[in-house]
């Protein structure tokens, strides 16, 4: 079951409806949807249970609207708008994803907002919530295909299929170090908030990927030297 539509905020108790999100994303991140209660929320938020259902609904609405809140963080929508709009040929592709895997790793690995974003999505991907449907329609569908669409000048002989597997595996070698951060940081000797760590890292992933697309070198070179640190 999906939740409901939520209602509209209440401007006069936005400071409560704040403190709510806050807790609510805290607690989701570090225990998943389903071992979190909405007392539990409540109590660190500094309300009473009913709050909740007042400016929410119901604890699955207040969980979207975590997500519709993580996913519009400046930090993490500040990667997301290199895509747009849509590169048309080849030469700006190319740049727009050398910006956004660089804008993006830089973003994850050394942003708390974007971390706690990705920490929701690994707890949603263990446990599927009954938000689920809303959350990968609504918001984790758009975003990946904001990628498949920029591979569209680079990829012209691709079915929308083989396109979306590139898209993803991408994303997954971005994502890599967040999940496994500790034992990357420990067995390299390495600080992966260190611009240059990061930088070779971003590098690496947008050569392999555009190397898979037979993208010439060059031209990928070139969008390595014009793309902002």
């Amino acid at each position: 079951m999906s939740p409901s539509p939520m209602p509209p905020s209440r401007p006069a108790s936005q400071p409560t409806r704040a403190a709510l999100l806050d807790a609510a994303e805290r607690l989701f991140a570090e225990s998943g949807f389903h071992a979190v209660g909405i007392r539990e929320i409540s109590s660190l938020a500094g309300t009473n249970v009913a709050a909740i259902s007042y400016h929410f609904g119901s604890k699955g609405d207040l969980y979207v609207a975590v997500m519709r809140r993580a996913f519009d963080e400046r930090e993490t929508l500040d990667a997301w708008h290199v895509l747009e709009p849509t590169p048309q040929t080849a030469a700006e592709a190319t740049l727009a994803l050398v910006t956004f895997t660089r804008r993006f790793t830089d973003r994850v690995m050394a942003g708390e907002q974007a971390q706690r974003l990705c920490r929701l999505l690994i707890r949603e991907s263990w446990r599927p919530s009954e938000a689920l449907g809303d959350i990968a329609n609504g918001f984790f569908h758009p975003h990946e295909q904001r990628i498949t669409d920029a591979l569209v000048p680079l990829s012209p002989g691709l079915d929308l299929l083989a396109r979306r597997l590139h898209a993803r595996s991408l994303f997954g070698q971005l994502l890599f170090p967040t999940l496994f951060r500790p034992f990357i940081e420990v067995t390299d000797g390495v600080d992966l908030s260190d611009a240059d760590v990061l930088r070779t890292h971003a590098d690496h992933v947008i050569r392999v990927t555009l190397s898979a697309l037979d993208v010439d070198r060059d031209l990928v070179d070139r969008a390595l030297q014009k793309a902002a640190p």
